[in-house]
């Protein structure tokens, strides 16, 4: 016994949702729920826990759970030898907790660690875990839940050499799923801010504004020439960032203008390949508190226009979440041609392998591209180029196991109505992603 006062018992709490019910289950139940818990019991220098698999013990924080759980909950110490606990698993690993007796709702992981947290300290798991009621399951928001949450029963990484085969040929069916993500061509056609008359009226009034600095206004002044001749405009990269260095100064009465004269100079591919430092003054501009849904029209067709340049997507994707509001926002709105204006640039952030910073502001992104993919999968005709470009995002989202929670809960669709070879193909890769 370490230090002579017995073993330490500690429960280990996750949320299989990853946040996904907290946020959710409000809008499907009614009522909020803190989470979907799985737990495990650490003793003896091992993980416990039960599954469809039966009962399994690893090095902790060796299952797909992961090792950082929601709640540690500390249970004391017992003072049973590691001989009598094993010894006493052993029996209820052939008969009560034999993996085919296993039921999500019933008798899971919970109701293991409940009973072995009562044989080693005499004390029962907290009530907020074992009470949460069946009946939960079995709403819609349940139902919705249920192909993940049976995808996640925890499975050991390293204990007998069947399970590691089954784990090398999941491993090689994400593998091939993987490969349709693995070697895309992004689509480096910039799109032009379709108002051109917009962009001559934002140019006049920012030429009116007040105090502008003459080189500034030199600069705007170009821009409407090359507007009204359709010419592309090329500029100094030192001029450029003072351009927009003065641009993030102006009043935010004139924040219109402004987001609608970077829609048009973004379409300019020499703007997109100045320097980074004008980049990043330009995602500072567009992307600080300023910017809000109203701002949607000239957003979309910007961020669409960077993510044609690998290290503007790349800096968009990992340092401002802002930029999947803006993109939700356009999805929900459901528009042409902005629909597939988004898609196109989902399709080159995974073209780019760009990484996403994980959020509130990625979860609703992802949540509004499967409601979209969904509804369009259930119509006997959709826009094929968009759908796909959709779920090429969410295969190439689904490597993070963050996101697999909300997709595979959300993706409701299995068999739509008349797909394609190229939609079905990625619907089935996109499946082996979330459950690999």
């Amino acid at each position: 016994m370490p230090g002579g006062s017995g073993f330490p018992v500690h429960v280990w709490l996750f949320d299989l949702t990853h946040g996904l019910a907290k946020q959710l289950s409000a809008s499907f139940l009614g009522r909020q729920i803190e989470g979907v818990w799985h737990t495990s019991v650490v003793v003896y220098g091992k993980e416990h826990f039960y599954g469809a698999e039966g009962v399994s013990w690893v090095h902790p924080g060796t299952t797909l759970a992961g090792s950082s759980p929601y709640q540690d909950i500390d249970l004391g110490v017992t003072d049973i030898p590691p001989d009598i606990f094993y010894e006493y698993l052993n029996e209820l690993m052939h008969s009560t907790f034999d993996g085919s007796n296993y039921n999500l709702l019933e008798h899971n992981c919970n109701t293991f660690s409940n009973e072995i947290a009562q044989f080693l300290t005499g004390k029962s798991i907290p009530s907020f875990i074992t009470s949460l009621p069946s009946e939960v399951m079995q709403t819609p928001f349940g139902q919705m839940l249920r192909p993940y949450l049976d995808a996640m029963s925890p499975r050991i990484t390293n204990t007998s050499e069947h399970k590691n085969d089954r784990r090398s040929s999941a491993t090689s069916k994400l593998s091939d799923a993987s490969q349709i993500t693995s070697t895309l061509a992004p689509n480096t056609e910039t799109v032009s801010y379709k108002e051109n008359t917009r962009v001559v009226q934002s140019c006049k009034s920012l030429i009116d504004s007040k105090s502008l600095d003459g080189n500034i206004t030199c600069i705007l002044e170009n821009i409407l020439d090359a507007v009204s001749t359709e010419s592309s405009m090329l500029v100094f990269a030192q001029q450029l960032s003072n351009f927009i260095h003065y641009l993030s100064h102006l009043p935010e009465e004139v924040d219109d203008d402004i987001f609608v004269v970077l829609a048009w100079l973004s379409g300019q591919r020499s703007f997109l390949n100045h320097a980074t430092a004008a980049a990043d003054l330009v995602c500072c501009v567009i992307f600080g508190d300023r910017s809000n849904t109203k701002h949607v029209d000239p957003l979309i067709v910007t961020i669409r226009n960077m993510s044609t340049n690998a290290t503007l997507a790349k800096s968009l994707t990992s340092r401002f979440p802002r930029a999947f509001t803006v993109l939700c926002s356009s999805i929900l709105a459901g528009e042409e041609p902005n629909l597939d204006i988004v898609a196109t640039t989902l399709y080159n952030f995974t073209a780019y392998k760009c990484s996403f910073v994980q959020g509130d502001e990625l979860i609703e992104l992802l949540a509004a591209c499967c409601h979209t993919v969904n509804a369009m999968l259930e119509s006997p005709v959709f826009p094929e180029d968009t759908v796909y470009r959709l779920l090429i995002f969410l295969i190439h989202s689904a490597k993070d196991a963050h996101n697999k929670s909300l997709l595979g809960a959300l993706l409701s669709v299995r068999n739509p109505k008349s797909p394609s070879k190229r939609i079905d193909g990625a619907l089935k890769d996109l499946r082996i992603s979330i459950s690999a």
